[in-house]
């Protein structure tokens, strides 16, 4: 997927939660999310570990959501998936 945020490949109002989920979603819109079972993702984040939601992240995500995220996203499905 291209970056289409402006050169950010996630959007930088994110602090620790739900970046990877708005990409998700662009992805999905844009009919290019595909899943490899060969593919293996690891994120070493030590600082999240034992904290709970970020929950101005949470905020962040449900305000650009019911935006369309910068209106590039209209189904309504896939807006409210991750609610």
């Amino acid at each position: 997927m291209r970056r289409s945020n402006g050169g950010d490949f996630f959007h930088p109002g994110y602090q620790s939660h739900y970046a990877e989920t708005e990409v998700t979603v662009l992805a999905r819109a844009k009919a290019v999310l595909t899943h490899n079972p060969e593919a293996v993702l690891i994120e070493v984040a030590w600082e999240k570990s034992g904290k709970g939601l970020h929950s101005q992240d949470r905020s962040a995500y449900h305000t650009r959501a019911g935006q369309g995220f910068d209106r590039r996203v209209s189904n309504k499905v896939l807006l409210n998936g991750f609610r």
